[in-house]
């Protein structure tokens, strides 16, 4: 199992694993919900959506994988099919490697979200219904200037602030005017392998290797 989380209703876990799987239980009474194999290689990532998203009706669960894809399930029908997303343009800028999508995050307000990947981007993606009623996606930015793969992704509790996180350098980038724009980086000589925001958004704590 590479990650796992609580459904904000504290109904549901949902665990990502590296058999491709990711399975949901019934909190309640430990038995299996589903199991989805929609995935064709390890699951990083798992991640409901916000309390405050998910009780104003965005009620979705996001998935990220080593296929080079991020999945969509609404929570309203586990039943329905999932929305695919990817992007096509990802293998020019790996030299033809695959692309990988290995950590996520949901903005506070469910309908946005950022993923990080192994060609050292971190993408910003937004979900909206069309007129005919279908859960689509668009990417609305693209965060750049990490060395390495992006392992880390992380929302401010007011969706304001973000950081990116790769294996040497944490960036902060700030919104503004519906734009996020790269405010400092933290570079440390060892590796990073855990950044984390503080609730109110004024302080980060680190870990680091020797």
């Amino acid at each position: 199992i590479n990650d796992a989380c609580f459904s904000p209703d504290n109904q549901i876990i949902a665990a990502a694993s590296a058999d491709f799987a990711i399975r949901l239980w019934n909190i309640k009474d430990a038995t299996s919900a589903y199991v989805y194999t929609n995935h064709s290689a390890s699951v990083m990532r798992v991640r409901f959506t916000s309390k405050e998203a998910w009780y104003s009706g965005n009620k979705f669960m996001l998935s990220t994988s080593l296929d080079g894809s991020c999945r969509i399930w609404d929570c309203n029908d586990f039943e329905k099919i999932p929305l695919y997303i990817t992007d096509h343009l990802a293998v020019s800028t790996l030299m033809h490697k695959p692309l990988e999508f290995l950590c996520c995050c949901w903005h506070p307000n469910g309908k946005e979200f950022i993923c990080g990947s192994n060609d050292k981007f971190a993408r910003i993606y937004s979900i909206y219904y069309d007129d005919y009623n279908n859960l689509n996606w668009k990417c609305i930015a693209v965060l750049r200037g990490h060395e390495g793969e992006v392992q880390h992704v992380e929302y401010s509790k007011d969706g304001n602030i973000i950081i990116t996180e790769d294996v040497k350098k944490v960036f902060l980038w700030v919104r503004y005017n519906n734009n996020y724009y790269l405010h400092s980086v933290i570079k440390r000589k060892s590796s990073v392998n855990i950044c984390r925001l503080s609730c109110n958004s004024k302080f980060l704590i680190g870990s680091y290797s020797r």
